[in-house]
């Protein structure tokens, strides 16, 4: 397991300063480097990955480690709070073989999970992330406390800081956080030993928290009238796109979680019929039945979970199939999405068969794992909750949240071995085979097809300088050669680092790379109605003045209609009052770039 987890970050870290991503990415290097711009957003996620980037000088490679440093710290902060918890919902567990060292392990591999697309640079999944990891990990450590000393002052301490950590939250994605919050209330109803009372204060504790936290970014970075105002305005113009709906969404994001939860149960198919037919003979048997003790629960365990590591090994040895949509599954998710959930549910079918044997055949329950429901629930709900807020369908971004599933792995997995005598090389097998699916989706994966870049990581070994200041970066001979010939057609023509670039349509890397900046808005779209409307408020949230000094650099015709009725909302007099200073084709794109000729 350790091997599996250096091997990753070994991968991650040499990876930092390779590609450079056109679209998404370069939103989240532009808007960081320049978070002014984008004030008017329902997220004020670029005033803190501005700070890091500030913080590192610039640098994107220093800015992709210090988002992969923060994913695991936060991870280890999760990783404390559960096993404290874990080992005093089992004491038992105290004598497994390197429990704690294990479960260390396979945390930090659901962390890193994160890097499976190489889509290192930070941006509001990984704040979510961080945020939501923080979070669980103090509210576990707190309910440890708890557990063992009721009422104590330490416990309300950790719900304090796990409410800073979902106030930040709020500032980054809020409906995550209201979700997370709803996960803390489930957590809470179930938890036994807490009293209404003390219930009531835990929660106006961590509602103190996430005060706390608003009072300090309401000092340090945006009054509340002029958040308000920027939220409003942002709103507005992400409506305008027409996906991010609440209407469309409330429909959306159940119809994603039932397809996510079918694809899981499709991968391990073979072994949830063996489970019912476990079942089904448990219920039929008579006692001493010669079927009944062959298939007993542990024989139909372990023949489950071998069937399923076999079933595995497709997703993790070919991870180039593994993403191809043709070969997704009838619910058009490919098996690398759903993996994840595919043992979680596996797990939960093994627990079920057990807990329906005869009350003689299995250890009396201690009180301590009566708890384990409501954890049950708090981490399965956790990453559901982190996904909400983003117009991709959940189960694309759910990976990004990974580390509290794999805790639940590892609980369930725990909680066979504690209350039915499961035998620990089972747990051991299986995080075996999901630490080496997640290894090689995360190495093969972001070397190999890493999200929004042209080639694999491999191939980016071109030195180029990017960004203002100016860094080095490995890149594509394509990339590289387009960056330099726009970069130096735009300083002919008497462009300084710093300076407006107008890119239609979602060319933010492109203006990234050449040093510039976006004005009012880090990218404009064209292509939908949406993205129009969209774009004519976002240009409307620029100065004029910078507006009409700025270069334009298009991806598109410059004779395209929408493009003229969007340059032309801002008043800009083009074509015709442009000159082209460059044409680059890279690909099978050609890149103009023109410069006002008044």
């Amino acid at each position: 397991m350790a091997a599996l987890l250096a091997a990753a970050i070994a991968v991650i870290a040499w990876g930092a300063d390779r590609g450079l991503g056109i679209a998404d990415e370069g939103v989240y290097l532009l808007a960081a480097r320049y978070p002014m711009e984008i004030e008017q957003n329902v997220s004020a996620v670029f005033d803190y990955t501005g700070a890091i980037f500030r913080l590192v000088g610039y640098d994107p490679a220093m800015f992709r480690l210090a988002g992969l440093a923060a994913i695991m710290l936060s991870a280890l902060a999760f990783w404390i709070g559960f096993q404290k918890l874990l080992l005093i919902m089992f004491p038992g567990a105290r004598h497994a073989q390197h429990v704690r060292l294990n479960s260390l392990l396979f945390i930090q591999l659901g962390g890193i999970l994160y890097y499976q697309w190489a889509f290192a640079t930070p941006n509001y999944y990984t704040l979510t992330a961080i945020a939501l990891n923080l979070f669980a990990g103090f509210v576990m450590w707190a309910l440890a406390r708890e557990t063992s000393a009721s009422g104590n002052a330490q416990t309300t301490s950790f719900f304090g800081i796990a409410g800073l950590a979902l106030g930040s939250g709020v500032f980054v994605r809020f409906t995550s956080a209201v979700l997370v919050l709803g996960c803390l209330f489930a957590l809470l109803w179930y938890w036994p030993g807490v009293g209404r009372l003390r219930r009531i204060r835990l929660l106006l504790t961590v509602g103190l928290g996430m005060i706390v936290w608003s009072g300090f970014h309401f000092i340090a970075v945006q009054g509340p009238v002029r958040q308000w105002e920027m939220f409003t305005h942002g709103w507005k113009l992400y409506q305008a796109i027409g996906t991010h709906s609440p209407e469309a969404k409330i429909f959306a994001y159940p119809r994603d979680l039932f397809v996510l939860a079918w694809s899981a149960f499709l991968i391990f198919w073979p072994c949830h019929l063996m489970v019912a037919a476990a079942l089904l003979v448990l219920r039929l048997a008579g006692p001493g039945s010669r079927t009944l003790a062959i298939l007993r629960p542990s024989v139909v365990a372990t023949l489950a979970f071998a069937v399923a590591a076999v079933l595995s090994w497709g997703v993790g040895a070919d991870v180039l199939t593994s993403r191809l949509p043709a070969l997704a599954s009838a619910t058009g998710v490919s098996a690398y999405l759903s993996f994840y959930g595919a043992w979680i549910l596996l797990l939960i079918a093994i627990y079920a068969l057990f807990a329906m044997q005869s009350a003689g055949a299995r250890r009396a329950c201690d009180p301590a794992a009566m708890q384990c429901r409501g954890l049950v629930l708090f981490l399965l709900g956790l990453p559901i909750a982190g996904s909400v807020g983003t117009a991709n369908p959940l189960y694309n971004v759910i990976s990004f949240y990974a580390v509290p599933w794999f805790g639940l792995v590892f609980l369930l997995g725990v909680a066979l071995i504690a209350r039915y005598r499961v035998r620990p090389a089972l747990l051991l097998g299986v995080m075996a085979v999901m630490g080496g699916v997640t290894c090689s989706q995360v190495v093969q994966g972001s070397v190999q097809t890493p999200s929004q870049v042209s080639t694999g990581l491999q191939l980016q070994a071109i030195p180029t300088e990017v960004g203002f200041p100016a860094h080095w970066m490995k890149l594509d001979r394509t990339s590289h050669t387009l960056i330099e010939q726009l970069r130096t057609a735009a300083a002919r023509s008497g462009f300084k680092p710093g300076d407006d670039i107008v890119a239609v349509s979602y060319l933010p890397g492109l203006v990234y790379a050449m040093g510039g900046r976006s004005p009012g808005h880090p990218t404009f779209l064209l292509g939908t109605p949406g993205y129009l409307a969209y774009s004519k408020i976002a240009m409307g949230f620029a100065e004029k003045a910078r507006l009409r000094t700025a270069l334009v650099l298009l991806d598109l015709d410059a004779d395209d209609g929408d493009l003229r009725l969007l340059l032309g909302s801002a008043g800009l007099p083009f074509p015709s009052g442009y000159d082209e200073v460059a044409e680059v084709t890279a690909g099978d794109k050609t890149y103009r770039l023109f410069k006002p000729n008044q």
